[in-house]
């Protein structure tokens, strides 16, 4: 055994960097990537460690370790070194970009030669593996060195726990000069990029408030049907709410290049909405104008509105093309007003109940209105995926049918079909539904989701895989369930880390999600936390059965349900 006062030690700031998607760059394009890589080597990536007096400790095919004497050194080279891969990166398509992840981590490290290794670079390597594309995160030693000695900001991420690291580390991450963490979402396209933010509710946040909210993600859905622009998912957009922070810098956050803001005033059977159209990074006003209207006329406001903005936002583009925005299907606003109540709670699991309630008295109010059946189709649908029973599938057949037989040309019509036919006989029916969603409305991120979904369950993980990533690029604050669904395909890829990484962003876990969190723990040969999980997983629902998972999550790999009747079997999980 070696003397351990032999061991040459030194204090080092700490900085493991990875390309994001390597493999995939490579099936893509092998040599062009290689090249790409070779390049911004010799003219970002070496310039920089000579400025900053970064030591290369070792490279690998898609990433590179550094040592620098310095945290502070670390810390800016890090935030130059996303900046300038931002430029360098230009409008190339998002296949062809060379985007980083970093962690940076302050620690005694032990030198052999000229290797380090210790918890000083393995906690920077953790970190490195948690961030997202473009994000640079550091240990909570590195900011409290930093943070007054640097211009950039920093957004305290809280405890986080780290594989095979035995303690909860506090994390924090830096936020560039150039926003360079939504690098992806910038160059995804060459398209204008605009984002609808949260309009004030002059009615004092009363119990209304969801109609404000309805009426924005209206807009939202009414200006992504125009193809020359790229609409940011309202749930990115509305993840800024109530945060006081400059529009501008809200902006850059997104990626964008242009902000609507606004006010909404309703007072009985009239409404008051004030919008404005801003150019982000100059701030200046490009257009603004005051509605004064009946509640009758909401749907020719919105059309009104989504093409007016389209026109100012696109410039000199052409929209002669363009469709006409497509309408709710309803004149009644009273049945309008309990479905915009449901669509508030779709995504709250607990309460689809009363989601499906909202439905059928929009129903009644107006028994045309297909987007209400589509409503009351999801909300039934996910009965099915709670409890697994055939049965509930079968109760939420009639109304998305009856949704589709109404509106045939409705994005969430076509999107609630794929979801409920996502398993069964019916499954490739319901794939072709969800992918006829996603070409009504290409920009439409939660179409694009469900259309994985199916994918999952039809096709197989990789397929999946490859639907969801596009979704998390184009949304960088997700719904919560996308990561139950992301964890659930790399799971069944058998990408069983990078799974877990996707279950610890899950911020509601389900029966389903900590199930499937325990199996990819059982194969990591993590027994005790794989445990607790599965344990969690039957508090949650104590009827919870192998067969139920697998007949509400038939995923098409024919590996996958022998994987979960294993680990699930070990797990004391009932057959």
């Amino acid at each position: 055994m070696s003397d351990p006062s032999s061991l040459k030690r030194r204090l080092a700031a700490i900085l493991a960097a990875d390309v994001v998607g390597y493999s995939r760059l490579m099936q893509v394009d092998e040599v062009g990537t290689l090249a790409r890589l070779k390049e911004r080597r010799q003219m970002v990536l070496g310039p920089l460690l000579e400025r900053y007096g970064g030591r290369a400790v070792k490279w690998m095919g898609d990433g590179v370790l550094v040592e620098f004497a310095s945290a502070v050194n670390a810390v800016i080279f890090a935030a130059e070194l996303q900046e300038s891969m931002v430029t360098a990166n230009g409008d190339a398509s998002i296949d062809r970009q060379i985007v980083l992840r970093i962690g940076i981590n302050l620690g005694d490290i032990i030198v052999e030669g000229t290797d380090i290794y210790g918890d000083g670079v393995n906690i920077a390597a953790r970190l490195e593996s948690i961030a997202e594309p473009g994000q640079i995160l550091i240990a909570t030693n590195v900011h409290e060195q930093v943070h007054s000695k640097v211009e950039l900001g920093f957004i305290d991420l809280g405890l986080k726990s780290l594989k095979n690291i035995a303690e909860p580390l506090r994390v924090f991450r830096v936020e560039t000069r150039t926003g360079a963490t939504n690098a992806t979402i910038r160059r995804d396209s060459r398209k204008p990029a605009v984002a609808v933010l949260p309009f004030d509710d002059l009615n004092g946040g009363s119990d209304g408030s969801y109609f404000v909210d309805g009426i924005i993600e209206e807009l939202i859905l009414e200006l992504s049907r125009f193809p020359e622009l790229l609409v940011i998912a309202r749930n990115s957009s509305f993840a800024f709410r109530d945060q006081n922070m400059d529009p501008r810098t809200i902006a850059d956050k997104l990626g964008v290049q242009y902000i609507v803001t606004g006010s909404l005033k309703r007072a009985e059977r009239r409404i008051r909405l004030n919008v404005q159209l801003s150019e982000a990074e100059s701030g200046t006003n490009l257009w603004a104008e005051r509605y004064d209207r009946d509640l009758i006329d909401i749907f020719e406001l919105q059309e009104e509105l989504a093409h007016t903005l389209a026109i100012t936002v696109a410039g000199r583009v052409k929209l002669t093309a363009a469709d006409r925005a497509h309408r709710r299907g309803t004149a009644n606003m009273s049945a309008y007003d309990w479905y915009l109540r449901g669509r508030a709670l779709l995504n709250d699991y607990p309460r689809r109940k009363i989601v499906a309630e909202m439905a059928e008295r929009a129903i009644g109010l107006d028994p045309g209105f297909g987007d209400a059946y589509a409503l009351l189709g999801f909300a039934l649908g996910l009965e099915f995926l709670v409890s697994g029973d055939v049965a509930d599938q079968a109760r939420a057949e009639p109304p998305a049918l009856k949704a589709i037989e109404l509106t045939p040309d409705s994005v969430f019509a076509n999107t609630v079909m794929g979801f409920v036919w996502r398993t069964g006989p019916k499954r490739r029916e319901g794939l072709q539904f969800a992918a006829r969603a996603v070409a009504i409305n290409p920009n439409d991120t939660f179409a694009h989701m469900m259309h994985a979904v199916s994918l999952l369950y039809s096709a197989g993980p990789a397929e999946a895989i490859e639907s969801i990533e596009f979704v998390l690029r184009r949304d960088p604050y997700p719904l919560f369930w996308y990561w139950d669904i992301y964890g659930l395909a790399l799971a069944a890829a058998g990408r069983y880390e990078d799974a877990l990484t996707a279950y610890a962003k899950v911020s509601e876990m389900q029966s389903w999600s900590c199930a499937y969190r325990a199996l990819c723990q059982y194969f990591l040969g993590q027994s005790e936390a794989a445990e607790d999980s599965m344990r969690h997983a039957r508090q949650i629902s104590p009827t919870l059965t192998t067969s139920a998972l697998m007949r509400a999550d038939p995923v098409a790999d024919v590996s996958f349900v022998p994987r979960c009747q294993k680990a699930f079997r070990d797990l004391g999980l009932p057959d």
